[in-house]
């Protein structure tokens, strides 16, 4: 069975080969007793679960010997026959080298002679960096298949005298030495002794040849190493071809008579004919292995998942306090400021208390307010808008019945898909007491009252001891640090705060202004759910750019369903002048004013933030710019001062 397997897999490599017109028959011929021995004996993998982080890596190397791969990846199940008929295609799965990301079953993107072995090198040591840290769950080894041109290349050498010095043994390179490069023989440019020289920094070497029994066997002597091992097996390239041991098989396809009487050797005779019973058997004996070392890395990986949960559960409470009393440092230390002012002396002794009460006055009022006023009228429209659903469906079946029997959305495909629709009982989705009550278990198993209850009493104890917490971590600062860099860190990371509290509070008001706008301007328009759709937009604002678009095209479908095309189009108008006005204006004008910068600026830190950063890019942008600028200020006035000392001492000379 094992031959069986290895036929198939030449026959099919040179399957695709022969039908892209190019490729690299050679190491598709020579190379597949050692590809095969590896996976079917040794790698643990999971086509079911292919990210499984415990499983074992596959480095081919050799990239140009991607069909080889490509072939075994299909027998292990990983690829489908159709992938392989579009080797070396535009837009399919199996290019001309391996790509990860791309191709299932593909650890490492291989072309450039010598980077895949360096990249398997680094691989072993991510191994043994995660089994230090977590030994119960990661003991996964690299296989890699290298050729005589990755061991020409000095990157190769460099990686593998680093692997030997961490005697990584988890590592374990089969080298594929045919001796034949692309122009001929390797001797005429490479005459290293590739085992002595392995040894010399600091591997264990194994020599053999082909013989799939042999390199079984050195592959289970390679598993009990005490340093990273070498085999390297003395292949053929090209092996049974009429141009086996020449360069002339190494990178073209087969001559039609060649190709011919290969496929009859390998006992195949159709273009990607298959053995499925050889295909299952290797399926089988891979999965089979692999499915106790998987089991017990869940095993393993559910315990530490358990303890951590426990551990994290256990301090959650503290963490939100922490976090709570950092988002109300800001105002805490502003309204301590200002009952410190007042001459009344016990208000200005307790200010600090009197400033943590304060605070939380106001967030208990606003949440009343919240509850009392903007989410009774919120959830009215979210009831209404669910209740009226079946009807909307039934208004825009009525359209469709109406619709010319030769209109494209009659096509059969389409009536199949609303007929498929109307078979779901949507009531079942659309119970508002059942949609509200999964909502209030949900938010109830994130925060317990008890958790939160300890979180508040936590962010009270910081805020009100806060100062001895900022003196304490001041002064491990400054036994750390020098004066100079105390001070400075110490003056930046309060600027730094300032203007994140400043931009996050001006942002949240810049949401309130436009969800009022918009709210307004959609009754005046006679947009049913106006509040609610003010209220989305203006939360959704928030997110920049991204968070607009999703709220507004949101918003419009509803809108759609409800009021009709004319109505959404001068909806969509209006919203989006309005968020054209916020955007360039308003906005702009809010958090400039907030962080005492030019609007001009906040608009160039938003569209550069963007263009390079992305989503997150256009958030942080301005925060960033606004720190950037009290950098620059420091530095302008700390040179000015230099050189008017400087001035000032040529003066007295």
């Amino acid at each position: 069975m094992d031959e069986r397997i290895i036929n198939n897999i030449k026959s099919l490599g040179i399957d695709m080969i022969e039908k892209a017109g190019s490729g690299h028959p050679g190491i598709v011929l020579s190379a597949a007793p050692l590809i095969y021995t590896v996976y079917a004996n040794y790698l643990n993998i999971n086509k079911d679960d292919q990210n499984w982080m415990n499983r074992d890596r596959f480095v081919l190397s050799a990239g140009h010997g991607s069909a080889l791969l490509y072939a075994t990846l299909y027998m292990a199940g990983y690829l489908s026959l159709d992938d392989l008929k579009k080797f070396r295609q535009i837009g399919s799965v199996t290019s001309g080298h391996p790509e990860y990301g791309v191709t299932p079953g593909v650890e490492m993107s291989t072309g450039p002679l010598g980077q895949g072995f360096a990249s398997a090198v680094g691989m072993a040591m991510a191994e043994k960096h995660l089994e230090a840290k977590y030994p119960k769950l990661f003991n996964y080894k690299v296989y890699v298949i290298c050729g005589d041109g990755d061991l020409m290349e000095g990157i190769s050498y460099e990686a593998s005298s680093l692997a030997g010095t961490l005697k990584l043994n988890n590592l374990i390179v089969l080298y594929d030495s045919n001796s034949i490069c692309l122009d001929g023989e390797t001797s005429k440019t490479f005459n290293d002794d590739v085992p002595l020289r392995f040894k010399a920094l600091g591997w264990n070497v194994i020599e053999i040849d082909s013989d799939y029994k042999k390199i079984d066997k050195a592959l289970r002597d390679a598993q009990d190493s005490d340093k990273p091992v070498l085999i390297k097996v003395k292949t053929v390239i090209g092996e049974g071809s009429y141009l086996e041991g020449t360069n002339k098989v190494h990178g073209s396809p087969l001559a039609e008579d060649d190709y011919k009487q290969l496929k009859e050797k390998l006992g195949f005779i159709s273009p990607f004919e298959v053995d499925m019973e050889a295909k299952r058997y290797f399926e089988d004996k891979i999965s089979s292995r692999t499915i106790v070392k998987y089991n017990d890395f869940l095993d393993n990986y559910e315990n530490v998942m358990g303890t951590l949960n426990t551990f994290f559960g256990v301090i959650s409470p503290f963490l939100m306090g922490i976090f709570i009393a950092y988002l109300l440092y800001m105002p805490s230390r502003k309204f301590e400021e200002l009952y410190g002012k007042v001459k009344i002396k016990f208000i200005s002794k307790k200010a600090r208390g009197l400033s943590v009460i304060t605070v939380y006055i106001i967030i208990v009022a606003a949440i009343s307010i919240l509850c009392a006023v903007i989410l009774p009228i919120v959830f009215e429209s979210i009831t209404d808008f669910i209740s009226s659903i079946p009807h909307y469906i039934e208004d825009a079946m009525n359209a469709y019945n109406n619709l010319p029997q030769d209109s494209i959305l009659k096509s059969q495909i389409v009536q199949d898909e609303i007929h498929n629709l109307q078979n779901i009982d949507i009531k079942q989705y659309l119970d508002v007491g059942a949609i509200f009550g999964y909502l209030s278990n949900a938010i109830g198993a994130i925060f317990s009252i008890v958790d939160i209850f300890i979180a508040i009493i936590v962010s009270i104890y910081i805020l009100v001891d806060r100062r001895k917490i900022l003196t304490f971590f001041k002064r491990l600062a400054g036994a750390i640090f020098k004066e100079r860099t105390y001070r400075n860190l110490d003056k930046y990371f309060n600027d730094t705060n300032e203007i994140f509290f400043k931009f996050v509070a001006s942002q949240f008001l810049d949401a309130i202004v436009v969800g009022i706008l918009v709210s307004i301007a959609m009754t005046i328009m006679g947009v049913r759910y106006a509040p609610l759709l003010g209220f989305f937009i203006g939360i959704f604002n928030m997110i920049p750019y991204v968070g607009a678009i999703i709220a507004t095209v949101i918003a419009a479908l509803i809108t759609l369903i409800t009021g009709g095309l004319s109505q959404t189009i001068w909806m969509l108008i209006v919203v989006i002048i309005l968020q054209q006005i916020d955007a360039n204006i308003i906005n702009p004008r809010i958090v400039g004013k907030s962080l005492k910068i030019s609007p001009l600026l906040v608009l160039f830190a938003v569209t550069f933030g963007g263009a390079y950063f992305g989503i997150l890019g256009m958030f942080l942008a301005v925060p960033v710019i606004a720190v950037i600028k009290i950098l620059l200020d420091d530095f302008i006035n700390y040179r000015e001062t230099k050189k008017k000392k400087e001035k000032v001492v040529k003066e007295e000379l």
